[in-house]
């Protein structure tokens, strides 16, 4: 059975392109430009991963991964970062908020998928 992976992030090529690419390595995908319209549709899609973007309009990643890792019917699903913010403070920031993983943008397609299903295999052993 395919892997759900959401995805969120303001800017539509950085959708565009995480959705060719996750869905070439064989998950299923949806994208949303912000984490409100994500947060609603959350409990129909049920994700075994969430990809939020740091800098997003209404709600930014770090305000989403706490929602997430708080509410007990979605603190165990793995979020990672993908984010143009590079530097140890929000780095160590993301991780406090209950990050998973970070990965910088520019990125590769090839090495966020292997983080990806890094979390994911990690998530089926716990």
């Amino acid at each position: 059975m395919k892997k759900t992976i959401i995805f969120v992030d303001d800017e539509s090529d950085v959708r565009e392109l995480l959705e060719i690419n996750l869905k070439n390595a064989g998950f299923k995908t949806y994208g949303f430009a912000n984490s409100l319209a994500m947060l609603n549709e959350l409990p129909r899609i049920k994700p075994d991963l969430i990809i939020l973007d740091m800098m997003m309009p209404k709600m930014n990643g770090l305000e989403t991964c706490k929602i997430l890792k708080s509410n007990p019917e979605t603190a165990k699903i793995p979020v990672l970062f993908l984010t143009i913010k590079g530097c140890i403070e929000d780095i160590e920031e993301a991780f406090k908020a209950g990050a998973n993983a970070y990965v910088v943008k520019p990125f590769s397609p090839y090495r966020l998928i292997e983080k990806i299903n890094d979390l994911l295999n990690k998530n089926l052993v716990k």
